[in-house]
């Protein structure tokens, strides 16, 4: 039960990442603020969404 509360936990903040992401791209590209981010370079670069790595679908083995 603690492994699957974790993994629940794991998979909110992963979803949480991502829609920031999604919400600072989104205003990153409207007007006026692509202007200012064009001033400023890769410090307003678009930001990359969450994405697990080959393999991470499966769980672990656990022996107790």
């Amino acid at each position: 039960a603690q492994l699957e509360g974790t993994e629940n936990r794991i998979t909110t903040e992963r979803m949480r990442f991502n829609e920031a992401a999604q919400a600072f791209n989104t205003r990153r590209n409207r007007f006026p603020a692509v202007v200012f981010a064009g001033f400023f370079g890769s410090k307003f670069a678009d930001k990359p969404y969450f994405k697990a790595q080959a393999g991470a679908a499966t769980a672990p083995k656990v022996q107790f």
